[in-house]
């Protein structure tokens, strides 16, 4: 691809990346791209000022300049010369931290190339004058890769709103010293590039291509800087070292691990034919003798563990090839390990943390986490079916990693050591490990060394075609679990090995209200990204959808409320509705009691923080009229109250001040009788239907009348002097129209029992 085109491709994955998530598809998808160039270009930093470069030498030359959206100095890139590549994802970090991660996510891509790169720690160097700032590869700055304290990698960075972009070249050839043609202070600065430039091919000592680069370095990212999308944390070494506290205790003065041991010195000494399979520094001189220190040790944090301990034995040798050169073994006498990552292990200390009560670690836990992480058994089993050694020197020790051995030629070879003692190996019986003391490992070496030297053979176990216990097969299986949701057409892909996956178009899982973001797959209980298109599928996997909540709209319709502009809310699937009160719509004389989906309610009433949502859906105010009370005093016991119909209500409730009156009056009148006289009251009435009730109609306060009698004439009682006057009495009607005076008269003397009245 022409130079231009390169960098406007990289530029736009940031808008892909942008309109990925904008749909929803992962908050940590990513987008990678490797490639090379079909003109040779030199491409300088987003802010660099070009001024130092020869444009018309660079035109005659047919050499392209182009600007990259990321930041840095200038790189050559030769047709064929180089693996560039361009990184997109979410920033979640500062610059600095993504830069760490992308940093050593390369380098693990080089240790599948089998070159070890250093990360840079130190401040800029070999910037003497100011114009070399424009020259990538001729500074190392902090947390850049190095061979040999030379840059491999040269990157930069650049933050675009919420992404983050990363653009890098990793030199397969030695071409950075051509920059210098280019410059206006010219060519004697092109040594100086010559010495400080490396290449891919300058330390494999071989040729390499572009696809064999791009495939090693893209397993790198999948390997680490996927798992730092996914959150999977790293393991510091505080961690690690606090983990063995927990499980072991804190020992004052001793190894956190393989607490307990013995140490050593010695020296090595190659074998004539060592250098037919390396040329690293030790194996050169086969009549050299290269100093060794080192330590016997057995695994655990107890530094008072018994020798007689079923425990895996360690071996740790630094061979001292010079001031400045060093090279360190580190064995077990077990074959196999117990954890594959640093999580698994600190997971396995985890289940042996002893129990306060007891002092014991819980057999439950063990027992969980064993069946859970079935590999972890493998060691223990493997020590429980061999006899204890009766010496640190009577048995042989395994190294647990494979290295790539490279000889001068340029030919690579996986090997695996083992360190064999040259006496053989010897065990000890039951009956003679328990006459045995608990430190006897001590004395036992100590006897062996007033002897004579003790000495160990080193052994490259070279890799072969086959040496798998079952042959790889050339094909996987991907299984999709529905997670939840419900299956679709495709329940499998098969995928070659090494290779990646493309999401099938059709026939995945589905859920109600759910859309797949991503997909991760399960191992030792965490969850790691699997990205279709960017994963290796190097096993048979289960993945399984992440599903994010849909996101629907509730449209609130005023229904002839104010403001009559429709307010949207956004809510996730089978969420509820909240709404600040002071955002509802209002309307004159009226009030909001519910809202329906019909605009007549005829509908679904919804109720906020109550009502599910499942869809997009519009709801509609429903009003009620609020009434006008009118009250009219009748008598000293009785108020008419009234007032108009409000429309779509099912009944009224009047209220004689809280208390309500008259039950549910359909009525747009009521009369309330039975009241003492110049008694006070102060009514409300409110509006009602199904979906509520109005707010009060206006209060209004009567007073009923005062019961008053006017007698204008009293009615004479006579002469007749047989009668004398005891009492009257004046009798009302309810309605107080109509009265009866009452005169009781008694006979004088006595005579007459009985009252009269008249």
């Amino acid at each position: 691809m022409a130079a231009e085109e390169n960098m406007a491709t990289d530029a736009s994955m940031i808008t892909l990346l942008e309109s990925l998530e904008s749909k929803d598809i992962s908050e940590q998808s990513a987008v990678v791209r490797f490639y090379s160039w079909s003109e040779n270009a030199i491409s300088v930093g987003f802010h660099q000022n070009i001024s130092d470069f020869d444009l018309s030498r660079l035109e005659n030359d047919h050499v392209k300049l182009v600007r990259r959206p990321t930041g840095g100095r200038a790189v050559f890139h030769a047709v064929g010369g180089d693996l560039t590549f361009a990184f997109v994802h979410r920033a979640t970090h500062s610059p600095t931290e993504h830069l760490l991660q992308m940093n050593k996510a390369i380098q693990v891509g080089m240790r599948f190339l089998g070159i070890e790169v250093e990360l840079e720690n130190g401040l800029k160097k070999n910037i003497e004058r100011s114009n070399r700032h424009a020259i990538c590869f001729n500074s190392l700055t902090r947390a850049e890769l190095k061979v040999n304290n030379r840059k491999l990698v040269g990157t930069a960075q650049r933050r675009f709103g919420s992404m983050m972009i990363h653009q890098g070249t990793i030199p397969i050839s030695e071409n950075q010293y051509r920059m210098a043609h280019y410059l206006k202070y010219k060519n004697y600065m092109i040594e100086e590039l010559r010495k400080n430039e490396i290449s891919l091919q300058s330390i494999l000592h071989r040729e390499i291509d572009f696809n064999e680069a791009s495939n090693h370095l893209l397993n790198g990212i999948v390997k680490q800087f996927v798992r730092a999308l996914s959150q999977e944390k790293d393991v510091t070494n505080a961690e690690l070292v606090q983990a063995l506290q927990k499980t072991f205790g804190k020992h004052a003065g001793k190894r956190a691990s393989h607490a307990k041991g013995l140490c050593y010195t010695g020296y090595f000494r190659a074998s004539d034919n060592a250098s037919e399979y390396s040329k690293a520094s030790i194996f050169k001189k086969q009549s050299s003798v290269i100093p060794v220190i080192g330590r016997f040790s057995l695994a655990g944090g107890n530094p008072k563990v018994s020798d007689k301990a079923r425990l895996a034995r360690g071996l740790a040798a630094r061979l001292s090839v010079s001031q400045n050169e060093q090279v360190d073994f580190v064995f077990l006498s077990t074959p196999v390990f117990f954890a594959s990552t640093l999580q698994e292990f600190v997971g396995f200390l985890g289940a042996r943390i002893p129990d306060p009560a007891t002092q014991k670690p819980d057999p439950d836990k063990i027992k969980a986490f064993a069946a859970a992480h079935p590999k972890t058994t493998k060691q223990a089993k493997w020590l429980e079916t061999h006899p204890i050694p009766s010496s640190y020197t009577a048995t042989s020790y395994f190294g647990v990693h494979a290295f790539k051995l490279t000889n001068k030629t340029g030919k690579s070879r996986w090997v695996k050591w083992e360190f064999v003692p040259t006496k053989g190996e010897k065990s000890l019986t039951d009956d003679e490990l328990k006459s045995k003391p608990d430190d006897f490992y001590r004395d036992q070496l100590q006897a062996e060394l007033n002897i004579g030297e003790v000495s160990f053979d080193l052994y490259a176990v070279l890799g072969q075609d086959g040496d798998c216990a079952a042959p790889t097969p050339t094909k996987f299986t991907i299984t999709i679990n529905a997670n939840g949701g419900t299956d679709g057409a495709t329940t499998t892909i098969e995928v070659e090995s090494g290779k990646t996956a493309t999401l099938p178009t059709a026939g995945l899982p589905t859920r109600t209200g759910y859309t797949i973001t991503s997909w991760f797959t399960k191992s030792n209980e965490k969850e790691t990204v699997f990205v279709f298109g960017l994963t290796l599928v190097t096993e048979n996997i289960t993945i399984y959808p992440k599903w994010g909540a849909n996101t629907y709209t509730v449209t609130l319709n005023a229904n002839g409320g104010t403001p009559d502009v429709a307010k949207k809310i956004s809510v996730t699937y089978e969420g509820t509705v909240s709404v600040n009160p002071a955002e509802l719509p209002t309307r004159a004389k009226h009030t909001l009691v519910i809202w329906n989906t019909k605009a007549d309610g005829s509908g679904t009433p919804f109720i906020f923080g109550t009502t599910k949502v499942t869809s997009d859906i519009t709801i509609y105010a429903q009003w009620i009229g609020i009434p006008t009370l009118t009250a009219n005093v009748k008598s000293a016991s009785q108020i008419d109250l009234s007032w108009e119909r409000i429309t779509n209500i099912t009944k009224y409730n009047l209220f004689d001040g809280s208390t309500q009156i008259g039950g549910d009056i359909n009525d747009t009148k009521y009369s309330h009788t039975g009241l003492d006289e110049s008694s006070i009251h102060s009514y409300t009435l409110k509006a009602c239907n199904n979906g509520g009730c109005s707010d009060a109609s206006n209060a209004v306060t009567a007073t009923t009348n005062e019961a008053k009698v006017t007698v204008t004439e009293i009615p004479k009682i006579g002469t007749d002097k047989r009668f004398h006057y005891v009492a009257f009495s004046i009798h009302a009607d309810a309605n107080l129209t109509d009265y009866t005076l009452g005169l009781v008269l008694k006979t004088n003397p006595e005579t007459i029992p009985t009252a009269t009245a008249l």
